[in-house]
C-alpha cells in the first residue's frame, strides 16, 4: 500500500508541501526567547509579547472568520500569510519593547486570518472530491510538520551560528511568502453564502447552546477545564522557563535549534507509541496517567544538574504531552454531538488560548523573580488540578 491514496497527492500536494517547507524555514519561534534575552527584555516582557499575540488572535477570530466566509478561505489564508510575513520582517528593524509588542499584535491578526480558514479550505476541498481523505490528511500533515520542525532546528542552528540571531526575522518573512506562493496552486471549492440580518443572532444562539452543553455535560466540562490547567502548566515548563535554564548552564544560542529538533523528533515518535499502547475505551485512564508523569517530571526538576540531564527532563515533559494530545482529542470529540462539534471546538480553543495568554507573562514573571527551576516546579503543582478534573470524571 502506497504512502498516498489514489488522487490524494494530486489534490492535496500544495498543502502537504507547504506543511513541510513552512516549518523547515520558519525556525524563528525556536529562537524567540534567546533573541529577546539578548536584547535586554525580561522574561515577563517576553511573556507579554506572547500574550498580546494570543489575545489578538482571540479578539479577531470571529471578524476574520467573516472575511473567510464572504470572500473565500484561500484569499483569507493568503492575506493572513502576507500580514504575518510583513510583521516578522518589521521586527528586524526595531528593538524597543512597545514597537515589538504592536508588531506581535499585528502578527496575531494575520494568524487569525489563516488559522481556521486554511483547515476549512482543505476540508471543503476534500469533501468535494473524496470524502475519505480527512483522517489521512490530518495524520500526514502532522508528520510533515514535525519533520519540518526537526529540519528547522538544525537549519536554524546553522544560520544563527554563522550569521547571528537577527537572521530569524527575514527568514520568517521568507517562510510565509514561500508558503503563500505554494498555496496559490491549491484548488478551492467555495460557495459564497448570502448573509442575512439574522445570521449573527443564529451564531450567538449556536454559541450559547454549545456553551451550555459544555458547562452541563459532566465529562466535557472537566475535559475542557483540565485542558485549561494543562496549557497553564505547560507555559510554566515551556520555553519561557526551559530556555533560560539551558542558557544559565552555558547552552549556546545556536544549540537551542538542536534542542527543538529533538522536541520535533519526540512529536513524531510519541503519538505512534501512544497509539500502540492505549486501549480503546481507556482514554481517561491513559490521559490521567500521562498527566501524573508530567507533574512528577516538573516536581523533580531540582535533581538534574548537568545540561544533558536537564535536556532529558525537558524532552521527557514534551514526550508526555505528545503522547497525551492525540488521545485527548479522541476523548474530547467522543462526547460532542456532530451538530455542535465545530462550535464546541472553537469554544475550547478560545479558552485554551486565553489560559495561555494569562500564563505566559506570569511564567515570565516567575522566571525573573524566583528562577527557572522554581518556575518549572510550580508547573508540577499546576498539573494537579488537571489530575483532579480527570478523577472527577465518571463513566
Amino acid at each position: 500500500m502506497g504512502l498516498f491514496r489514489k488522487g490524494e497527492l494530486k489534490l492535496l500536494w500544495p498543502f502537504y508541501l507547504e506543511s513541510l517547507i513552512a516549518y523547515i524555514i520558519f525556525f524563528a519561534p525556536v529562537f524567540f526567547i534567546p533573541y529577546f534575552i539578548d536584547i535586554g527584555f525580561s522574561m515577563f516582557q517576553t511573556g507579554l509579547l506572547f500574550s498580546a499575540l494570543m489575545l489578538s488572535q482571540i479578539i479577531m477570530e470571529i471578524p476574520t472568520g467573516v472575511v473567510a466566509d464572504l470572500y473565500g478561505r484561500k484569499l483569507s489564508t493568503l492575506l493572513g500569510y502576507i500580514i504575518e510575513g510583513i510583521g516578522f520582517l518589521l521586527i528586524y528593524f526595531v528593538r524597543d519593547f512597545y514597537s515589538i509588542l504592536f508588531i506581535f499584535i499585528l502578527i496575531g491578526l494575520g494568524s487569525s486570518f489563516s488559522s481556521g480558514a486554511k483547515e476549512a479550505w482543505v476540508i471543503d476541498l476534500i469533501k468535494k472530491n473524496n470524502k475519505n481523505l480527512q483522517a489521512s490528511y490530518f495524520m500526514k500533515r502532522q508528520s510533515f510538520q514535525y519533520l519540518g520542525i526537526i529540519a528547522s532546528g538544525i537549519l536554524g542552528a546553522f544560520f544563527v551560528k554563522n550569521i547571528g540571531l537577527n537572521i530569524i526575522w527575514p527568514m520568517a518573512c521568507v517562510s510565509f511568502f514561500i508558503s503563500g506562493l505554494i498555496l496559490t496552486f491549491g484548488s478551492e471549492f467555495f460557495i459564497e453564502k448570502k448573509r442575512h440580518k439574522n445570521n449573527l443572532l443564529e451564531a450567538c444562539n449556536q454559541a450559547k447552546i454549545s456553551f451550555n452543553y459544555s458547562k452541563n455535560h459532566k465529562v466535557l466540562f472537566y475535559i475542557i477545564l483540565a485542558s485549561i490547567f494543562l496549557i497553564i502548566a505547560g507555559n510554566f515548563i515551556g520555553p519561557v522557563s526551559g530556555v533560560p535554564l539551558l542558557k544559565s548552564l552555558g547552552f549556546p544560542n545556536y544549540a537551542i535549534g538542536y534542542f527543538f529538533s529533538l522536541i520535533g523528533l519526540s512529536g513524531i515518535i510519541a503519538p505512534w507509541i501512544s497509539n500502540k499502547i492505549y486501549k480503546k475505551g481507556k482514554e481517561r485512564k491513559f490521559i490521567f496517567i500521562s498527566i501524573i508523569f508530567s507533574s512528577l517530571i516538573s516536581l523533580l526538576i531540582f535533581f538534574p544538574k548537568t545540561i544533558t540531564l536537564v535536556i532529558l527532563f525537558l524532552i521527557a515533559s514534551e514526550f508526555c504531552m505528545h503522547m497525551r494530545d492525540p488521545i485527548q482529542r479522541i476523548y474530547f470529540h467522543k462526547h460532542i454531538p456532530s451538530k455542535l462539534r465545530a462550535t464546541v471546538g472553537s469554544l475550547e480553543s478560545m479558552l485554551i488560548l486565553l489560559g495561555a495568554a494569562i500564563a505566559a507573562p506570569l511564567a515570565g514573571f516567575a522566571v525573573d523573580h524566583i528562577g527557572s527551576r522554581y518556575t518549572i516546579f510550580i508547573s508540577g503543582l499546576l498539573f494537579i488540578p488537571a489530575i483532579i478534573c480527570y478523577l472527577k470524571i465518571r463513566k
